[in-house]
């Protein structure tokens, strides 16, 4: 199996990512993002206002979106398959195989979740789901 992160490394990484809600942007990024989007407004606060927009107006909205951010004018989102087929054969094997172990280890993991408890030890790490129904729960939202 290719593992891209050991178990600890992973712990100490990706599984422990702050929201972003939470997070302190570098300066650039907050002046990028209110020259696009206005003053005051955040990183998250900007892709709330993206995801808004492509709910209310569809393949309209990501062509505007595609136009704004990227510079690109899109006519169709869909890739034809020769040219998918291209960009396939030049990923470099090690990422292609890196990619594949990745996909087939977050179907695996998808798969066992329609079972309410579950516990595995054969997909890189003890993973599991547990439900555990309680009485009553106070939810602050703000």
């Amino acid at each position: 199996m290719l593992r891209i992160y050991d178990i600890e490394t992973a712990r100490r990484t990706i599984l422990r990512r702050t929201p972003l809600t939470m997070m302190d942007f570098p300066p650039e990024v907050i002046a990028g993002t209110e020259q696009r989007f206005g003053k005051g407004v955040t990183p998250p606060e900007a892709v709330a206002q993206i995801l808004r927009s492509v709910r209310l107006e569809g393949d309209q909205a990501l062509q505007r979106w595609t136009a704004e951010l990227d510079s690109i004018a899109l006519d169709q989102f869909q890739i034809p398959a020769p040219q998918l087929a291209q960009a396939f054969d030049n990923i470099p094997t090690a990422l292609r195989a890196a990619m594949t172990a990745a996909a087939e280890r977050i179907r695996a993991f998808h798969a066992l979740q329609p079972s309410l408890e579950w516990e595995s030890d054969t997909l890189g790490g003890r993973l599991g789901q547990r439900v555990t129904p309680i009485e009553s729960v106070g939810v602050y939202v703000p």
